[in-house]
């Protein structure tokens, strides 16, 4: 299996969500004369459960596997450059996801992804994807292996891709809907019968359908919030939300259905279009960056 690494894995001896909960989202209280406090706990509640026998490990390297709703996962090592982005996450997404790695050096959950090519495309925990490489390049040194240079993984099989579902983003503007409609044009969008085109993000403006095929680099992604009248796509959204505000100018961004004809296209969604439920349980296996060796 290219760039894959087999790992001893920890689990808890009763497996406990709650127990997970509180090391993935560790107390902030009032009293912490920093934000950043909270991770440090994380971080002792994990020395307290390896010191405690709390979580145990695996005697030997292995690639376990976890069955989900009928679709299993094989957990593995893998190295970061090896996967692929599907979503562009803001930078607040991913910021303690990378809070949580740096102090406890633990993965406690993988990052969900499909063979895809010479690699692995990403298709969950996009947040968790985005804390790696940035953990990564703040260690990043030349010419060495390091534990940061690997993430840990779930792998599924295509039958996943069923079963992700894209999110629809509505936007409300106060800007009139014509503005919107030419700025989304002078950004390269052009009005096009095949709304339903698999290579391309679907704009709904009233009665309006604008379909734009993503541009390689994130320009197109600007524009579009410019066009709306948003700050970043991510701030204004409004997952499932239908209605309107007082100006009645819904705007409606969505993404094509998650297909391997999709991925092979290269179309890039917006910032968290893309979700799936189906994923292993947080924190049934764990990789601990200190058990790496090269």
């Amino acid at each position: 299996m290219p760039n894959l690494l087999s790992f001893r894995p920890w689990t808890l001896q009763d497996w406990d969500p709650e127990a997970i909960s509180q090391l993935k989202n560790p107390e902030r209280k009032p009293d912490d004369r920093s934000p950043f406090v909270r991770y440090a706990r994380a971080a002792a509640l994990w020395a307290e459960w390896t010191r405690e026998g709390t979580v145990v490990q695996g005697q030997e390297p292995s690639f376990p596997t976890v069955e989900v709703d009928g679709i299993e996962f094989k957990f593995a090592l893998a190295r970061i450059q090896s996967l692929l982005p599907l979503v562009s996450v803001p930078p607040s997404a991913k910021e303690h996801y990378q809070r949580l790695l740096e102090g406890t050096q633990v993965y406690i959950d993988p990052i969900i992804v499909v063979p895809f090519g010479d690699g692995y495309q990403v298709v969950g925990n996009h947040e968790v994807f985005e804390a790696a490489k940035a953990y990564q390049s703040d260690l990043a040194r030349p010419g060495k292996v390091r534990s940061s240079d690997y993430c840990l993984v779930a792998i599924a099989n295509g039958k996943l891709l069923d079963s992700i579902q894209v999110r629809t983003l509505t936007f409300d503007s106060k800007k009139p809907e014509e503005d919107i409609v030419n700025e989304l044009l002078r950004a390269k969008y052009v009005l096009s019968p095949r709304a339903d085109a698999p290579d391309s993000i679907r704009v709904e403006i009233g009665n309006k359908i604008l379909v734009k095929t993503p541009e390689s680099g994130g320009a197109w992604k600007q524009a579009l919030a410019a066009a709306l009248g948003a700050k970043s796509l991510d701030i204004s959204s409004k997952p499932n939300d239908s209605g309107s505000n007082v100006s009645g100018k819904k705007i409606v961004l969505a993404s094509p259905k998650m297909s391997r004809d999709v991925l092979e296209m290269g179309t890039e969604y917006p910032f968290g279009s893309v979700y799936t439920e189906i994923a292993p349980p947080s924190g049934v296996k764990m990789w601990s960056l200190r058990d790496f060796s090269n």
